[in-house]
């Protein structure tokens, strides 16, 4: 008994060693990305931004974002994007892209596992996926935000 409780401590010190080098490098990873965001930020965009989780229909439905510099100004719901409207969104599910930026930080410093993919010329997370806690079920989420723009207004 005494040997196994050995062993399993040192594979837990060993797992802990590496997981603690992996964030660490996703952190790293994290804060050169904000950097970047920080220098190419256009002052007025929009993209597509959507949830994958277990969790309401209405969370889960992808829309398109418009952001200008005081945050989401407007969205519109891919479910109504034939009839074009334009909504004003006072909700808190939807994220500007420092707050996915403040989701993949909050995932880094409190969840199991997580995956981060980031755009190239801008910076911004794309695709964030967590699982908060590798022992439980239905806990994984997923955030994308794709097809990325910058916006001119006049």
């Amino acid at each position: 008994m005494l040997i196994v409780t050995v062993f399993g401590s040192i594979g837990w010190i060993v797992g802990g060693f590496h997981y603690g080098s992996e964030r660490s490098k996703q952190l790293a990873e994290l804060a050169q990305r904000r950097e970047t965001w920080a220098r190419t930020k256009p002052e007025y965009y929009a993209y597509r931004f959507a949830r994958s989780c277990y969790c309401s229909p209405s969370a889960t439905l992808p829309r398109t974002i418009f952001v200008d510099a005081d945050g989401i100004r407007y969205e519109i719901a891919e479910a109504d994007a034939a009839r074009y409207q334009l909504r004003h969104i006072p909700r808190d599910d939807l994220m500007s892209i420092e707050q996915v930026f403040e989701s993949v930080e909050n995932a880094l410093e409190k969840a199991d596992t997580v995956s981060v993919d980031y755009d190239r010329s801008y910076g911004f997370p794309t695709r964030l996926w967590v699982d908060s806690y590798s022992g439980a079920i239905d806990d994984e989420y997923t955030i994308q935000t794709t097809d990325f723009r910058t916006l001119i207004v006049r």
